[in-house]
Parts: structure tokens; sequence; C-alpha cells
């Protein structure tokens, strides 16, 4: 599938309100005439089945035309399962297992389950995640790593995007019936919808879906005598309340789980997503974590000369959120951010501001820093920025040169001095 369709498809699925073509065409980069050849595209089978209906209010999905009819001609998702389905089988061998092997178990050509398992590498590859694919001549492959690891690349090979909100439990069964069935997933949809409220715990529909895929696996990864273990670094998550959460899910299930590495495993899991809880907590710096964050924010406010330092406020919230995340990248859980293109497209001087820290920190926590947390932290300064906006100066600049050198030197200038409002 063409990556704008695929990209125009996953904006169109977290909205629950129209786009106008004018809005889809700056999200994507794209002409408001290629938005409506997309478009043309999606609705392809027909006037009877859209999936994407227009009227003069802009664009909307049909979420249940998407689940009942696109999923079938949507390779991505064929290859998503399938590349699901060999993890699993790889994930689940103690030993090597040929290629002849695999493609007996998931009945295709060897040849074919030899670019797949290619694919699967390139994808393992790209995951800021601590397995590897493992192989030797005339033995076989299998994939090595800790358990934690192998429930998250299983997670992350889920097309999540493809869990539809009107019809949670088909659409999550579909994607994971080789490892659960249908009343499962209900009960695990009743489980978190319980818990959930119970506990005042808001979130976009993605992030639970994502809560909901990763339950699934950690049960039947659990039940199946493969538990999670070495969570010594993770003892203070305790104090969190997504540790409340992680007990009361975990404890609440049909065969409880009270294994206290399972239950700090998934509070650092809930860590890394954006949640809205109302209980806070406030994690304790040592002074080496504090004077690193620090110096680091004295650095950014000369550099930008932007207050991250001296206002308190700002300071506290910069640091909370770098130290509350400093577990999660440690144990290599993939911070969550469904927007992060988004925030790097439409907040670029924030995006620079969270590079500029992340390349300070970087070598300091000694951490790899996905560029999902980047935008996560972006989002935190641009509502620094925006509390901090100043009036704007006019300001005139002759230039000379071409207009189309101009006109990048202009976006230069208002990026990095956003006091100047350049007219041309």
């Amino acid at each position: 599938m063409n990556k704008n369709i695929k990209q125009l498809l996953e904006i169109l699925l977290q909205q629950d309100d129209y786009l106008t073509a004018s809005q889809l065409s700056e999200i994507l980069g794209v002409t408001e005439r290629s938005i409506r050849n997309y478009v043309r595209l999606l609705n392809r089978n027909g006037d009877e089945d859209q999936l994407v209906v227009s009227t003069n209010k802009g664009y909307l999905i049909q979420r249940d035309v998407y689940s009942e009819s696109v999923q079938g001609r949507l390779s991505d998702e064929g290859d998503a399962k399938l590349l699901f389905q060999i993890a699993l089988i790889l994930i689940r061998q103690a030993n090597y297992i040929s290629f002849d092997e695999l493609a007996c178990q998931i009945h295709y050509s060897v040849e074919s389950v030899r670019s797949k398992v290619q694919l699967l590498f390139e994808k393992i590859k790209d995951l800021n995640i601590q397995v590897r694919l493992d192989s030797q001549i005339f033995t076989g492959i299998r994939i090595v790593g800790a358990e934690d690891q192998k429930r998250l690349l299983l997670e992350q090979l889920i097309p999540i995007e493809l869990i539809s909100k009107n019809k949670v439990v088909d659409s999550t069964f579909n994607l994971l019936e080789v490892i659960t069935n249908r009343e499962e997933v209900q009960r695990q949809e009743f489980l978190l919808d319980s818990v959930f409220s119970s506990e005042h715990v808001t979130m976009d529909f993605v992030v639970y879906a994502k809560v909901l895929s990763h339950l699934i696996i950690l049960n039947y990864r659990y039940h199946n005598g493969f538990q999670v273990s070495n969570t010594n670094s993770m003892q203070n998550n305790v104090h969190y309340p997504e540790y409340s959460l992680a007990n009361k899910i975990l404890k609440e299930q049909s065969l409880a789980i009270s294994n206290q590495n399972e239950i700090l495993m998934l509070t650092n899991y809930l860590i890394a997503l954006p949640m809205n809880i109302p209980k806070t907590y406030t994690p304790k710096l040592d002074n080496d974590q504090r004077k690193v964050i620090e110096d680091t924010l004295i650095s950014a406010e000369k550099y930008y000369s932007i207050p991250l330092y001296s206002n308190h406020q700002n300071r506290a919230q910069i640091t909370n959120h770098i130290i509350r995340l400093l577990n999660p990248l440690a144990e290599r859980i993939p911070i969550f951010n469904p927007y992060s293109k988004e925030t790097k497209r439409e907040y670029l001087f924030a995006y620079s501001i969270a590079c500029y820290l992340y390349d300070q920190l970087r070598n300091a926590f000694k951490l790899k820093i996905p560029e999902s947390e980047i935008a996560y932290l972006a989002i935190h300064i641009q509502l620094i920025l925006t509390a901090n906006t100043v009036p704007t100066i006019d300001t005139m600049v002759v230039f000379s040169g071409k207009l189309t050198a101009a006109e990048l030197f202009k976006y230069k200038l208002q990026t990095f001095f956003r006091s100047f409002r350049l007219d041309s």
C-alpha cells in the first residue's frame, strides 16, 4: 500500500470528526488533489461500500466498513499476521528450527518463508528491543532474548491501527486468534474497562488497544510457563500509580497473577504510555541524576533563550517527565506516542529543543532515546513555549537571491527566532 495512503488511514482512524482536504494535505505534506486521489483509491470498491465518507464538512472514515471489507484487501495486514506467526513460532522454540519445518507449520513455501524471515530481521533491527535473530547454516534459526523483550517484539508486530473502536473484540481477535479466543478477548476488555473506570483513568483509544493486546500476549506467555525475571532495577516503581493499576489488572485475572516481577514489568509498560491518571507521583532523583539534568536545562536555556531552568515550574515539569521514563527506556520498553510524526512537523522548534536535551543526556544516562520519546518531550516543551509567548517584532530583512532561497531563509529565521514576524 502507498505509504501516504496508509498514513491517511491511520490519521482518519484516530479521529471521530471530519477532517478537510486542506487539513489532511497539511498533515501529510501533499496537495489537496493527492488527498482526493487517495480517498478515491480507498473507495475503489464502489459507492455502496464507501470506506471514507466525503461531505462539505470533509472526510470521515466508516470504521465498520473498514473492519469488514477493507482489511481483507490490505496486504499489510496479511504480512503483519504472518510475521507475528513466524515470530511466535521462533520464540516458542528452545532450539533452532529449519526453514523447511517453519514453512510446514505456516503452510507457505520455503522461499516465501525465507523472504518473510528477512523482513522480520529488518524489523528487529529497527526496533529498540533487545532480541536478535540467531541463525546457523544447516541448523536453522531462532529468536534469542529475555522474556519481556520477546513479548514486546510480538506486540510491536501487531498492526494496532486495525483494532476498531466499534468492534473491539472482533477486530482484536482477528489479529490475535493464533494465541487466544474470542471469549478471552471479551474477558480482558471487560476487566480493563472495569479497572480503568474505577480508577478514573483515561486515554486515547489506540493506547487502550495497545494495553489490551499487551495483556493478551502477557497471559498467553505467562500461562504457558514463560515468566519475566530480573526486574531489580524497577523496585522503585511501587510508588507509581501505574503500579496499583498493574497490580489490580493482574490480580483480577481469571487465574490471578501475583508474581512481583510481572507486576513491575507491567508497571513499567504502563508508565511508557500516554495515560491520564488522577494520582501523581514525583520521582526522587539522586544527586548525580539531578546535576546532569539541571546542567542540561541550564545549557538549553542559554542556547534557546527559553526559561527551561530558571522557571521552577518548567524545570520540574521537564525533569519529572525525563526521570519517569528512565526505567522504561533502560528496560528497552518502546515509548508509545501515536502523534510523534505530527509533533515533529507542527512543533519543529519544540522538537529541536527536545533533541538538544536528549543529545546531552543520552551519553550521561547511557540510553538509546527513540524518536517517539523525543516527540513526547517536545509536547511538554511546546506547552512551555505557548505559555511564554511574547509579542512579535515587525522586522524588515533584505535578502539578495532567488525567491526559493529567500523563503527557506525566512523559514529558518522564524524557526530559531520566534519573536520575529517576517511578511514577504
